[in-house]
């Protein structure tokens, strides 16, 4: 999975909106029903690996209410998984 630069930037524990622009069938995501289009809200954890890959929480309320969050981190193949940054937001759902 990958997010594009911008999110590269934030600080650790900001939080933000992405688009998704790809998600792989395979996926975790997909599984839980996240689709291109959609925007999901992130968590910047931190930045691993000498500040190549930066880790993020996506955040998903499912429609029992329950929270489900899944790690991801922006260090597998772009062609997979593709997230843009489009706002920072104050709280998470």
């Amino acid at each position: 999975m990958s997010f594009d630069s911008n999110m590269r930037y934030l600080r650790c524990d900001a939080v933000f909106l992405a688009k998704v622009y790809i998600v792989s069938r395979d996926s975790e995501l997909w599984a839980q029903g996240v689709r291109v289009g959609d925007l999901i809200h992130c968590k910047k954890l931190d930045v691993v690996a000498g500040g190549l890959y930066s880790r993020a929480s996506v955040i998903l309320k499912q429609e029992d209410g329950t929270i489900k969050t899944i790690i991801i981190t922006d260090d597998t193949d772009t062609l997979v998984e593709w997230f843009v940054y489009e706002r920072s937001i104050k709280t998470l759902i």
